[in-house]
């Protein structure tokens, strides 16, 4: 957290705090049916997003964007 910058704490707290409460919402939700991933989902992207535009090394940068890519492609000729 320290080589964030200042004027980004207070995104990052209200990333974590949206990320937690959608967590609780997503557990305490009455009918478990995949529809509480949709919470999870937005501040999830929106990390994810931010980790890889940190990233300095940019072999690691595309290994990582070509393993999104195809996996779920391989995933869905493997089931």
């Amino acid at each position: 957290i320290s080589s964030i910058a200042k004027k980004a704490i207070a995104n990052y707290r209200i990333l974590i705090l949206v990320l937690v409460i959608s967590f609780i919402i997503g557990l305490l939700s009455p009918t478990k049916n995949g529809a509480e991933f949709f919470f999870v989902l937005a501040s999830l992207s929106i990390i994810t997003t931010n980790y890889i535009e940190g990233i300095q090394e940019f072999w690691f940068k595309e290994l990582l964007m070509w393993v999104l890519v195809v996996l779920p492609i391989g995933l869905l000729f493997i089931n």
